[in-house]
């Protein structure tokens, strides 16, 4: 079955902050996130809003329930966040196709997308 997610195509930007956001958080350089990526050398320094963020990531983006973030389950769980996120800004869009929709849920899913990254870079980097 097929959620919102699936439909949303992001953008070169959007995919490459993602891609430098994942990179900063791999502390270790394994290619996968794990709780230790999220604990350690960040803990000191981030704020406790940045650290519930990071929370989330690692309860919302697991799928495969390995206690490990690779990085297309990095970009799945950002896109379904922002899909859930943007869905309401839907409402009323009575008598636009279907394409329509879709590429409104794109716009506002990669533009909820690059702000959260942007908050999560400053987290860490505060």
């Amino acid at each position: 079955m097929s959620s919102p997610a699936d439909f949303i195509i992001l953008s070169d930007e959007t995919v490459t902050m993602l891609r430098e956001l994942f990179s900063a958080l791999d502390q270790d350089g394994d290619a996968v996130l794990t709780a230790n990526d999220f604990s350690s050398p960040f803990n000191g320094r981030m704020n406790d809003v940045g650290r519930q963020k990071f929370i989330m990531l690692l309860e919302n983006f697991d799928q495969d329930g390995d206690d490990c973030i690779e990085f297309p389950e990095f970009i799945y769980g950002f896109k379904a966040m922002a899909a859930n996120t943007a869905a309401p800004t839907l409402l009323g869009v009575e008598g636009l196709t279907y394409g329509e929709i879709i590429a409104k849920l794109q716009i506002a899913a990669n533009e909820l997308i690059f702000e959260f990254a942007q908050e999560l870079f400053q987290a860490i980097s505060s």
